[in-house]
């Protein structure tokens, strides 16, 4: 049970807290985290940190798609990422909303229908409080990155079914050791490539 919470920093995007808490062996602990915005605690108003778009074009005749992911750098892991066009919710702000906006930032499409929406998924429980919602959906426009934020080291990469299927096989093989890539895409790559047959 959390006793109290105590904020450590004071940044603009994210910021490290102290929990104290009784533990089940009935200890007094603590537990150092990340959270975006306060913590998410019981009996406060829960608002999802982030949106991840799964871009899905299907092709003029229906019979095929493919789907659109990013080669990011992210400073953390010193290097590139393969990833789903994502950022943060803006307060007050819907998770449609949050997702179209950001899929245009970062692809230049549009939003079309969306096939599913996740719940707040937590990315990382041990490390941070923060939650992304997942929006798999259609999209169509132009592929363009002239929307993207001055920051933002960004390449647009497109995948078929079949390129998908290759690379996930080759992940699984450690073909790939020097891609870098995120539990949540991984999964949803996997996830992907298990519709075979369906």
């Amino acid at each position: 049970m959390i006793k109290s919470i105590k904020k450590l920093t004071n940044f603009k995007f994210v910021n490290m807290f102290r929990a104290s808490y009784k533990a089940k062996d009935g200890k007094n602990r603590i537990w150092d985290f990340a959270s975006r915005r306060n913590p998410h605690l019981p009996g406060q108003i829960f608002s999802p940190d982030a949106v991840c778009v799964i871009p899905i074009i299907v092709s003029e005749d229906e019979e095929d798609f493919s789907v659109v992911m990013l080669k990011q750098f992210r400073p953390p892991i010193g290097g590139y990422q393969l990833e789903f066009p994502a950022g943060l919710v803006v307060p007050g702000e819907s998770i449609l909303s949050a997702g179209t906006r950001e899929l245009r930032e970062e692809t230049g499409l549009k939003l079309g229908e969306v096939i599913i929406e996740t719940p707040p998924l937590y990315s990382s429980a041990g490390l941070t409080d923060e939650t992304i919602v997942m929006l798999f959906a259609t999209c169509e426009g132009k592929l363009t990155t002239k929307y993207k934020e001055a920051n933002e080291d960004i390449e647009i990469m497109t995948y078929s079914y079949d390129e998908l299927k290759e690379m996930v096989k080759d992940m699984l093989d450690n073909k790939l050791s020097d891609m870098k890539i995120g539990i949540r895409d991984f999964l949803t790559l996997y996830i992907i490539f298990s519709m075979e047959g369906e």
